[in-house]
């Protein structure tokens, strides 16, 4: 029984029922992208924990965030538990990693603006990119990331 039968099984029956359809979106493309790509047509039976923790320690090494790959290890676990389920495998190699296995990155310093630097920053930014100066300025006053920010213009437009 190959990986990828478990995969669609949990994604297509267990999620739907158990995580809201923003979830169920995320988890369907980091299948798609990351996930099956690697263990899709493997042999389930065969994918041991040394091959969840070889493929975590890969994410890790070229950067995904914590949290990415957090729910890369939900998604594997939720994916043999189901396997579990129907008796084709007895333990799930994605639980209990260890400690070890992913370190969260530290977080980098972060450097406030005085109010004149503030200006200074805007007004250049106005200067030489204007059409971004409305989303350099949405995060400056609100405190917003790139990303929330990026998410209120694709919904509203400015």
């Amino acid at each position: 029984m190959l990986f990828k039968f478990f995969a669609e099984i949990w994604i297509n029956t267990v999620v739907p029922v158990t995580c809201e359809p923003s979830t169920l979106s995320d988890y369907k493309g980091k299948l798609k992208n990351h996930i099956l790509p690697v263990f899709g047509k493997q042999e389930i039976t065969k994918i041991k924990k040394k091959h969840v923790k070889d493929f975590l320690r890969k994410k890790f090494s070229k950067g995904y965030a914590h949290s990415t790959i957090s729910h890369l290890k939900d998604i594997l676990s939720g994916i043999f538990n189901a396997a579990i389920e129907d008796e084709i495998i007895e333990n799930n190699p994605a639980l209990n990693l260890g400690k070890t296995l992913i370190k969260k990155k530290e977080k980098e310093e972060i450097i406030i603006l005085e109010y004149k630097e503030l200006l200074e920053f805007l007004e250049l930014f106005n200067r030489n990119k204007p059409e971004y100066w409305h989303i350099v300025l949405t995060m400056a006053l609100s405190g917003v990331r790139i990303g929330e920010c990026l998410a209120l213009q694709e919904r509203h437009q400015f």
